[in-house]
């Protein structure tokens, strides 16, 4: 019992090393995704081209583990004002927010995903179009789901299975990084697996199954939302 209890917050020593994933005892590292650069250049030229004079829009995005935001959905937020009379430009401010503009979201140096969002306002002055992009909003991150804080739990019980892919290959170690919903006693539910390592053997699946099926449990009292690592150890 204690082992597990010890070993559920445990992250790699180096993501690169190969064979089995050595654990240390420390917290994560976690980061929110941040601008590398924010799209300013292509949401002016969209001002220009269709003749934007003001309005406020919020945009939404998903950052799969990587610097490219993808399906970006811009939503009008109060009025707004432009002389085209284009009714696309909430699509064409969508389209132009799709980029290689994101650091994304890191466990430990380790991309995952998540879902953004950031808010584009256009306006006018003196004759001369700006645009100014506001810092990136986590809406749904390991650590936070539409404004709710996700707390670090451990794991009181594990019996999740070794995945078999891993054994056939003699991988001895590795771990899956679990966000679920507690309920004090009751069973974890909503859980989604957002990393895994060694990556594509099995241990999210197992971990994810195991939680499904009640034989993974967090710290008891645990409540709302949290997040936590289900080591695996071959026996």
């Amino acid at each position: 019992m204690w082992f597990w209890t010890s070993l559920a917050l445990l992250l790699p020593l180096d993501p690169s090393m190969e064979g089995a994933s050595p654990l240390i005892d420390r917290p994560a590292v976690i980061t929110n995704p941040q601008w590398a650069e924010k799209p300013i250049a292509p949401l002016m030229s969209l001002a220009d081209t269709y003749g934007i004079e003001s309005g406020r829009y919020v945009v939404e995005c998903e950052n799969p583990a990587s610097r490219a935001v993808i399906g970006c959905e811009a939503t009008l937020v109060g009025e707004q004002s432009i002389s085209s009379g284009d009714p696309h430009i909430e699509t064409r401010v969508g389209y132009a927010t799709g980029g290689l503009w994101l650091t994304p979201a890191q466990f430990d140096g380790l991309a995952i995903w998540s879902l953004v969002s950031f808010e584009v306002r256009f306006a006018t002055v003196d004759g001369q179009r700006t645009v100014q992009v506001s810092d990136i909003v986590c809406v749904r991150c390991l650590t936070q789901e539409y404004g709710e804080e996700a707390s670090p739990e451990v794991v009181r019980k594990n019996q999740a299975d070794f995945p078999l892919e891993a054994a056939r290959i003699g991988e001895r170690s590795g771990y899956a990084v679990l966000r679920c919903r507690a309920n004090g006693t009751a069973p974890v539910t909503e859980c989604s697996v957002w990393l895994e390592r060694p990556f594509g053997l099995g241990f999210g699946r197992e971990a994810l199954k195991a939680a499904q099926e009640n034989r993974l449990e967090p710290l008891m009292g645990a409540s709302g939302l949290v997040r936590f690592v289900v080591p695996f150890e071959a026996e």
